[in-house]
């Protein structure tokens, strides 16, 4: 189950990615009010908690880079699963590669997303 929600929030990404590269209206909604953009373009099927703070950047400019500090999850504590560290040694990435827009999201997205994605999973 945990693998199905992953994948569906791949996909929803990727459509959200998708659609901003092809409809600047879209992406400029996204842009200026992430959380209204992605609640209309899946018909209020997607939550976010309030708490949850979604920040999208237009990347597309080849002269500007960009860095993404994460939280600090303890890297320390963390071990890869054999599964994990096969895919790092062969070169393998889990997320997907995006050139244009790229979704930066602050505080507990993951748990916020995970939350609107699993109720509409079951």
């Amino acid at each position: 189950m945990e693998n199905t929600i992953i994948n569906k929030q791949k996909e929803i990404v990727n459509l959200i990615i998708n659609k901003s590269l092809k409809d600047s209206k879209f992406k400029d909604s996204l842009i200026l009010n992430p959380k209204e953009a992605i609640n209309n373009c899946f018909d209020n099927k997607i939550t976010f908690k309030d708490k949850i703070k979604l920040v999208v950047e237009d990347q597309s400019d080849e002269n500007i880079v960009y860095l993404n500090i994460p939280r600090n999850v303890g890297a320390d504590n963390y071990e890869l699963s054999e599964e994990e560290l096969e895919k790092v040694a062969g070169g393998a990435t889990t997320t997907p590669v995006c050139v244009g827009i790229a979704v930066y999201v602050i505080c507990e997205f993951v748990d916020g997303f995970a939350e609107g994605v699993s109720d509409r999973l079951k």
